[in-house]
């Protein structure tokens, strides 16, 4: 007769050992915490760092009325490029037509358009047609420049002269086919963007600025 054994408290019994998945898993589950917090970590880094270059952050101020050398780190297939921009605020005024043909501007009710001229100097080289210009209101607020506005078109770049912008950045593409109408740009020359903003707008300052997060600061009066 086969004895039988005597019963054991269930407390004393020990916990069966994991197996199958569980068993070959336990050390990659184990770390998974550390794992999943490691990864918020450097998402985070990749977002700071992307706020970061895809705004305004680093200014360079003029003194009201004077000229302001902006330097700048310009990055393209081709590389970084060291550049330097002389900018000088010539004025700021109302205007109805749009810059360069002159047509005349559809405004919406409770809108006015200003005209920016501006003095730039760089060398003929730099390659500085994708370029950024706002008018700053007194709260910070900016209203770009846009090609397409109030009914009329503009130059696409408001940095360079139309007839000379000079070289495009490098793409790492074919380079564009080069327009027989345009020409060398020159050491300096003017551009008179217009850029449309709200009536009870007060502004303080005219923003350019080519990669960001550097651009300039130019005060007005």
């Amino acid at each position: 007769m086969t004895p039988t054994p005597p019963d054991v408290p269930a407390d004393d019994v020990a916990a069966p050992a994991p197996t199958g998945w569980w068993r070959r898993n336990r050390w990659a589950l184990a770390a998974l915490p550390f794992a999943l917090v490691l990864a918020l970590l450097a998402s985070s880094d990749r977002v700071v760092s992307w706020w970061w270059t895809q705004g305004l952050h680093r200014p360079t101020t003029a003194a009201p009325g004077a000229e302001l050398v902006f330097r700048d780190v310009l990055t393209d297939a081709d590389g970084d490029h060291d550049v330097a921009v002389t900018l000088h605020l010539d004025g700021v005024e109302e205007t109805t037509v749009a810059w360069e043909d002159g047509t005349p501007l559809d405004l919406p009710p409770g809108t006015r358009a200003l005209r920016v001229d501006l003095t730039l100097g760089a060398e003929p080289d730099a390659a500085l047609r994708v370029c950024g210009l706002a008018v700053r209101g007194s709260d910070g607020t900016r209203y770009e420049y846009v090609p397409q506005t109030a009914g009329a078109f503009q130059p696409s770049s408001p940095c360079v002269p139309p007839d000379a912008p000079g070289p495009w950045p490098a793409s790492g593409w074919s380079a564009p086919e080069p327009d027989p109408t345009e020409h060398d740009r020159p050491a300096t020359w003017t551009v008179s963007p217009v850029v449309v903003l709200p009536d009870d707008v007060e502004p303080d300052a005219v923003l350019v600025w080519w990669q960001m997060p550097d651009y300039a600061v130019l005060p007005l009066g």
